[in-house]
């Protein structure tokens, strides 16, 4: 995959992949939306934007996404002493296992199709 392909997935909500955490470890992710509140229907509603990136494995421990760079997305936390940490992920350190609940084999066929 190109590097403007893995960005778009990674702009997906739900897409899962892996990467490499700062111990060289492979670790997988998962992308988070975003929700709002909408006062017509009185309840949260997706925005179709990913918002965090939380290690799959667990849903808390977890960032969220400052942007979407062109190399990397970036990423921040506050500790609870307001403390900010900062992170990246390059695109070129990701495998994408799956696209939004779609496997990293299908959309390899999409692509190529």
């Amino acid at each position: 995959m190109t590097i403007k392909e893995i960005k778009a997935v990674l702009e997906t909500p739900g897409t899962i992949f892996t990467a490499p955490n700062s111990m060289g470890e492979i670790v997988e992710f998962r992308c988070h939306g975003d929700v709002k509140y909408d006062d017509e229907k009185e309840d949260f509603i997706p925005t179709g934007i990913v918002g965090s990136i939380y290690k799959n494995d667990t849903g808390v421990k977890g960032m969220n996404v400052d942007r979407f760079g062109p190399t990397c997305v970036w990423l921040y936390t506050f500790d609870m002493l307001s403390q900010k940490s900062v992170g990246k992920i390059r695109y070129e350190d990701v495998e994408i296992v799956t696209h939004g609940g779609t496997t990293a084999e299908t959309l390899e066929r999409v692509r190529q199709s």
